[in-house]
């Protein structure tokens, strides 16, 4: 998805202005938006303390994974599944961020992706 798009998406939803700002100046720095800059963003969209309850009692990684993709509205079902799992490492990487959580598990998403675990 272009830049373009994101932030006209953006503009158009229902969320707090202050995260409105926060995506558009991540989507703009430089003109390219890494998984980085967009994490925080993407993360306070699909998150909320529900959400993040519901995830930590998944049984698998596919269940946890589904908790983010039908939060808010199901704002990430709509997304193509290569947009998908880029919204869903950039919730990964804030978590691990956020609450200290061990960087191995991204090293797990990417096995999972090839489809070497479950």
């Amino acid at each position: 998805m272009s830049v373009g798009k994101l932030t006209e998406m953006v503009v158009g939803m229902n969320i707090p202005t202050n995260v409105k700002i926060k995506a558009l100046r991540a989507f703009h720095i430089n003109g390219t938006c890494s998984l980085n800059s967009i994490s925080p963003v993407i993360y306070e969209l699909i998150c909320d303390s529900s959400t993040e309850k519901d995830a930590e009692s998944a049984d698998s990684l596919e269940e946890w994974k589904d908790v983010f993709l039908y939060a808010q509205d199901a704002l990430l079902a709509s997304f193509d599944s290569f947009n998908q799992n880029m919204a869903i490492e950039c919730i990964l990487r804030e978590q691990i961020e956020r609450y200290h959580k061990p960087a191995d598990y991204l090293d797990t998403w990417n096995k999972y992706l090839k489809k070497e675990v479950m």
